[in-house]
């Protein structure tokens, strides 16, 4: 009979060795042991993977949108560079009302030298009328053919330059 007075239990055959039940539940609480530190050892390795992971895919994910709000800002930049190189709606008018008080004028001169002015002073009215009429709606029609085409060139990457600024000079060589 071994120490402690406990005689011993066979456990799963008769060719085991004989162990008392203390050492029976000291060898499985070592193998519970070593199965909850293998398990945890385990879970932890997948929670840092995982970790890992998220960690590399919010990397990537901040790299996109970074990369995204710099196409914005660049968009935006690029928008209000085309809207501050456009003449305004006033100075569009001024330009219109000028030319057609040249027009005005260059037609009076015109009438004075044929002599004609007393007879078609209704007539010279109303050709004004109509002038101003036509250049207004064409200056607004161009303006917004401008506006169009500089938003459609600017969305699709192209440079625009104003219309107010001076053309480069290209030196034309005459045929021979």
């Amino acid at each position: 009979m071994p120490k402690g007075g406990q005689e011993p239990i066979r456990v799963l055959s008769e060719h085991t060795p004989p162990v008392t039940l203390r050492e029976y539940i000291d060898r499985v609480d070592n193998l519970l042991q070593v199965e909850i530190q293998h398990r945890y050892a385990i879970m932890q390795s997948e929670l840092d993977r995982r970790f890992a992971d998220s960690k590399e895919q919010l990397t990537i994910y901040r790299t996109a949108m970074e990369k995204r709000l710099d196409g914005m800002n660049e968009f935006r930049r690029s928008n209000n560079d085309t809207l501050n190189r456009m003449a305004s709606r006033e100075l569009v008018e001024q330009q219109i009302a000028a030319i057609s008080s040249r027009i005005d004028r260059l037609e009076d001169w015109r009438n004075i030298l044929a002599g004609t002015q007393k007879g078609q002073h209704a007539v010279v009215s109303e050709q004004r009328s109509r002038i101003a009429m036509i250049t207004a709606g064409a200056g607004a029609i161009l303006l917004a053919i401008a506006i169009v085409v500089t938003v459609i060139l600017t969305l699709t990457g192209h440079q625009v330059t104003s219309p107010l600024q001076p053309l480069h000079s290209a030196t034309v060589q005459a045929p021979r």
